[in-house]
């Protein structure tokens, strides 16, 4: 076959699936409605990998001055959870308001059928034809809905092959680019996007070229003021969500001194100008009194971004009838892949003029589970009756409703092979390995087993937390918020530890597969893992670790 036949092959291939694909989503879902008149529009930022101290509003350092704008003149929330830990979990809980658990791609359920448990990592991915989405929910009230940058939230499916070394200014490779580009936009886009613009995939360290492994805010940017100059035309409210690729890898530094033209798509012209000079980031960080490190690279540049879109906003005069909410798909700060503090909770802000008091704080716990419900109430739009949700409304939370209850009283996470619940300030982790690994193991075919069956990074997790391994951990967050004391062996907690059982069993029990946490193997824990609990127990100085250092990250 000559390269002309396999591209055009290739390309048909691409088209068909997606219309396959938009075509068993469309069949799934009711009418689209026209929208409520005076709705307010929404941007959404989400950031990659992020921590509370990376911005001025939650902490971090004063160099962020747009997204710290959107807490002052909003809400921010000291208690806002993801549910899951890592990028594709987490996005799932975005996109479709329910736990990582009920994910029914298929490639989920052939490896984790619901005869026995499932492990969540990096495959919990949205199908079309099951998943009722953000996107759905905006685009059938008659919204019209953007997205713009990271996706990751389907297997790469390999449209075409590349060479890592292969050049993105060779026409050949950049029509092969284009095939595998386009064939992203259409996936998202039968989620209920009408736009996507600036896409990722996937992580832009994992992209097939070795060239394109870079970030670009500009790009991002772009794709974002494209969506909201059509939208100024078009006389209905929006929906835009618009995904940052940091402070996750690649390098941050090396990103912003590489050519500008570099996106995930190709090389692309025309973006000097949209944001402040890539080369004033180092100059201003210093300016301020920081070092010029991953994380204020990382910050500088986001809060650029974010500037960028916003100033368009404002520019149209939308400003005022537009909520804007900023987070991140789960925490950094050396828990990332668990179910600790440090991995779950969040930074969180939102505005609304005249809907949310400017420069309020909630305290009150909720998750990224409640997000679509929450926006759902806000703008006045009712759900489908089949679209079942595990989240729920926090308007009332974030709008400061005199006398508004709390939403629940538990949170649930979930990631790997490990369970968690947090209530009334106490957290109970339940880890179990499923028997077939455990049993793998034991005959030494499998020499290490962590909560996911992998490992980030330089075991940070592992480090940061001497009570990783243990089947059962209670932790008392008020006295002990680093989560080191683990108090389920502790008689005087004998009480307290089976009343944590008892709600988490509530929610494993809503889920299909099977979590058994009356039943303990110790085999894991002592025959393997004695030498690295104690390990883990040796102090670490983190500020100085390859997660800092290098100004990289996984």
């Amino acid at each position: 076959m000559d390269r002309r036949t396999f591209l055009r092959q290739t390309a048909s291939f691409s088209a068909v699936g997606a219309a396959a694909l938009a075509g068993a989503a469309r069949a799934a879902l009711p009418p689209r409605s026209s929208p409520k008149p005076g709705g307010p529009n929404v941007i959404m930022f989400l950031t990659d990998d992020n921590a509370f101290e990376f911005w001025g509003f939650s902490g971090g350092p004063d160099l962020s001055p747009n997204i710290d704008k959107i807490a002052n003149e909003g809400v921010t929330c000291t208690q806002f959870y993801c549910a899951s830990t890592v990028c594709t979990p987490s996005r799932y809980n975005l996109q479709t308001g329910k736990y990582a658990g009920r994910c029914r791609e298929q490639s989920f359920l052939t490896e984790y059928p619901t005869s026995r448990p499932y492990c969540i990592k990096w495959n919990t991915f949205l199908d079309p034809a099951k998943d009722f989405t953000l996107g759905n929910a905006f685009h059938l009230a008659g919204y019209r809905t953007g997205f713009v940058g990271k996706w990751h939230l389907t297997a790469d499916k390999n449209v075409v092959q590349f060479d890592p070394d292969d050049d993105p200014a060779e026409p050949r490779v950049t029509r092969k680019l284009k095939i595998r580009y386009d064939s992203a936009v259409d996936v998202v886009k039968s989620v209920g996007y009408d736009y996507v613009a600036s896409l990722s995939p996937n992580n832009n360290d994992a992209h097939p070229l070795k060239a394109l492994r870079v970030h670009n805010l500009e790009w991002i940017a772009k794709g974002a003021i494209d969506f909201l100059d059509a939208c100024k035309t078009e006389n209905k409210p929006f929906f835009l969500i618009v995904n940052l690729t940091t402070h996750h890898g690649p390098c941050h530094r090396e990103s912003i001194e590489s050519d500008i033209r570099l996106t995930q798509a190709g090389l692309v012209n025309g973006l000097e100008g949209i944001m402040p000079p890539r080369k004033s980031i180092r100059r201003r960080i210093e300016a301020n009194g920081y070092e010029y490190d991953f994380r204020t690279a990382g910050t500088v540049w986001t809060d650029d971004c974010v500037g960028a879109v916003l100033n368009r906003l404002q520019r149209f005069g939308l400003q005022d009838n537009t909520a804007v909410l900023f987070t991140t798909d789960h925490n950094t700060a050396g828990s990332k892949a668990t179910c600790y503090q440090q991995g779950t909770k969040i930074p969180f802000a939102m505005r609304l003029k005249n809907r949310i008091p400017a420069g309020a704080t909630c305290d009150r716990s909720f998750q990224m589970i409640d997000i679509m419900p929450t926006l759902m109430e806000m703008c006045s739009i009712e759900l489908p009756k089949n679209a079942r949700l595990d989240g729920a409304s926090a308007w009332n939370l974030l709008s400061g409703k005199p006398g508004t209850k709390k939403l629940r009283d538990e949170l649930y996470f979930e990631f790997g092979y490990t369970r968690a619940i947090l209530r009334n300030g106490f957290k109970y982790i339940a880890f179990r390995l499923p028997t077939d690994l455990l049993s793998k193991m034991k005959t030494g075919k499998v020499k290490r087993a962590y909560n996911y069956q992998g490992l980030l990074g330089n075991d940070r997790p592992i480090l940061k937390h001497g009570n990783y391994f243990a089947p059962d951990q209670l932790y008392n967050l008020e006295n002990d918020p680093d989560e080191l004391v683990n108090l389920a062996g502790d008689p005087k907690y004998a009480d307290k530890l089976a009343e944590m059982k008892k709600y988490l069993k509530k929610y494993l029990a809503a889920f299909d597969h099977p979590f058994d946490i009356d039943t303990v193997d110790d085999f894991y824990y002592s025959h393997n893992y004695r030498r690295l609990a104690e390990k883990a127990k040796v102090s670490v100085d983190f500020s100085k670790d390859h997660w800092w250092t290098n100004n990289c990250y996984w």
